[in-house]
């Protein structure tokens, strides 16, 4: 027998690893499913209304925003805001709501405007308060999400097919589209593994 022949003949394959995973596009946008996509958690964040609180933004210009209330326990910044007082100097000088800046003030954010009587590269104080507030609140981190999966099919037309797979690993895939004209998506890959 030839054992230099043209053409290797393959008389055995053996697997010695395999991947086995999938794919899910959800949209439905809830505090868990973004959690998940930042690989990190969330939780409702009760705030307590609280009076006499002051920053300063040091050299501000024309057409900045400042997010209110940023801390580390509170990143997102302060919500509903109540008496807030813009002015900068040493004898100060106070702005004037929708002539000097505008003012979200459900969601903490004052913008100076272009056409205000604010000067360039000066420190902004502004004074407020808050009123209680509670909201959904996701903190972006380094977990994945693992565990088993259950897929119940709910097919309008054919034969529904379940699948559970007992230990999977959840990885965020793609881009998290915040503006655009489709319904908004998060998209995970799922890895299966050995439990």
């Amino acid at each position: 027998m030839d054992s230099t022949k043209g053409i290797r003949d393959e008389d055995l394959s053996v697997i010695t690893s395999r991947t086995v995973g999938g794919a899910i596009t959800c949209d439905d946008i809830k505090p868990e499913n973004t959690a998940r996509f930042f690989l990190g958690t969330t939780g409702v964040l009760t705030v307590a209304a609280t009076t006499g609180l002051t920053e300063t933004f040091t050299a501000a210009d024309k057409g900045d925003g400042f997010q209110l209330g940023v801390t580390a326990t509170e990143p997102t910044g302060a919500r509903n805001l109540l008496n807030v007082v813009l002015s900068s100097g040493p004898v100060p000088t106070t702005y004037v709501l929708d002539v000097d800046y505008t003012l979200d003030a459900e969601r903490g954010w004052v913008q100076l405007l272009e056409s205000g009587s604010f000067v360039d590269g000066t420190d902004l104080d502004v004074a407020y308060d808050n009123a209680v507030s509670s909201r959904y609140q996701t903190i972006s981190g380094e977990k994945e999400a693992e565990g088993a999966l259950m897929f119940k099919a709910c097919n309008p037309i054919g034969k529904n097919v379940d699948y559970r797979l007992p230990f999977v690993k959840l990885r965020p895939d793609g881009d998290l589209s915040l503006i655009g004209d489709d319904w908004t998506t998060v998209n995970f890959n799922i890895k299966a593994l050995q439990k």
